[in-house]
């Protein structure tokens, strides 16, 4: 029961990288019309959402 009060785990920290990259995806789609480069932030966001789902799981970290 001790690890479930833990705010800093893997899963958030997971979180944390994917709301830090709305900006940077939001100035490459806007802004220098970086189209592509967007698409990449889109798709690692895309992974880092599904891999914290799993490794929460796995670690019992819900």
């Amino acid at each position: 029961m001790a690890g479930q009060d833990r705010i800093w785990t893997v899963p958030n920290a997971l979180s944390v990288l994917r709301l830090l990259g709305v900006p940077l995806f939001l100035w490459l789609l806007l802004g220098p019309q970086e189209d592509g480069w967007a698409i990449v932030v889109f798709v690692v966001s895309g992974i880092t959402d599904w891999l914290d789902g799993k490794i929460a799981r796995w670690l019992d970290q819900g």
